[in-house]
């Protein structure tokens, strides 16, 4: 199915004088001569993104866009009337935030935070700057520590507002930050938790798994400078364990990301150590982690 407002992949059905066709489905496709790739011939497939041009007719160009249908985008006005403001994103035909989608009337030549959307009925692409419709506010899926990307829209006291994989709503505190950023700035960032009033945090800072322990605290074994031994990562583990009352959120199914962050090592090691340690006994393997057994319950294989 064709997508406007993204990009699609389409086959070359007819070569003309000022473009060639593409098709989609039933639909034909200009691509204009100026961005037809040099040597293309009929059958060829060509990635292309999808608008309506200024007589709203569906068509295509290899010009690559600053924002797609779904995206959110800190773009600048180029001219205003009195239906709409008209944002520059790339194309030969300018964007169109119509009046009501302003919560203040837009003014030539600043920048505003937008994002972009498809009317279906007039197959239209046009964007929008109330924003906080389209934001979620609880991160589906994420998890402390997972990876994001991130695009700062606003300020408030605490720290940066700023929209997460182009879906939910999160904020930057300040002493997170690597320096100051302005709207529009991307970063990859890490979900850190939860605000007092429930908003989703981030951070800059890479977030290092940290296993609980009993009071008072012990201090992991040392780890030796240069490359570690398998006796080393074994000794680790084993000390990490009686550290945390014998038990540890970790087994053969966790992520490879989830085990480095806790040990610094890859999975294959990870699992060849505590299948040694579950032959040897010492051990049991959960769907929830590993148990260290009591010293009674640790009888050797023969």
């Amino acid at each position: 199915m064709l997508k406007i407002g993204n990009y699609n992949t389409l086959r070359v059905i007819r070569i003309e004088t000022f473009g060639v066709y593409l098709i989609s489905d039933m639909e034909e496709i200009l691509l204009p001569h100026k961005y037809v790739p040099a040597d293309t011939s009929v059958g060829d497939r060509i990635r292309v993104f999808v608008y309506n041009d200024t007589e709203n007719r569906t068509i295509a160009t290899t010009a690559t866009p600053k924002a797609q249908v779904g995206e959110f985008a800190f773009l600048r006005v180029k001219d205003v009337s009195g239906f709409g403001a008209f944002l520059d994103w790339g194309l030969e035909k300018d964007l169109l935030v119509p009046a009501k989608q302003q919560p203040d009337p837009m003014i030539r030549g600043n920048f505003y935070m937008v994002r972009l959307y498809l009317d279906h009925e007039t197959r239209r692409i046009a964007a929008s700057a109330n924003i906080a419709e389209f934001l979620k506010n609880k991160p589906v899926g994420l998890k402390s520590g997972d990876r994001v990307e991130i695009m700062v829209y606003g300020r408030t006291d605490p720290g940066y507002r700023v929209i997460v994989n182009n879906a939910f709503d999160a904020v930057l505190y300040y002493r997170d930050a690597s320096g100051s950023l302005h709207t529009g700035d991307q970063r990859s960032a890490y979900i850190k938790g939860r605000s007092e009033n429930g908003m989703p945090v981030v951070t800059l800072k890479k977030i290092v798994l940290k296993i609980p322990r009993k009071d008072p605290p012990c201090v992991d074994a040392p780890v030796k400078p240069g490359p570690r031994t398998f006796y080393d990562q074994k000794r680790q583990i084993l000390r990490a364990l009686k550290d945390t009352g014998g038990f540890l959120p970790l087994h053969d199914k966790s992520s490879p990301d989830e085990i480095y962050k806790a040990f610094q090592m890859s999975k294959k090691n990870f699992k060849q150590i505590i299948g040694h340690f579950y032959r040897e006994r010492k051990i049991t393997i959960t769907g929830k982690g590993i148990r260290l057994l009591e010293k009674k319950k640790q009888q050797r294989s023969p």
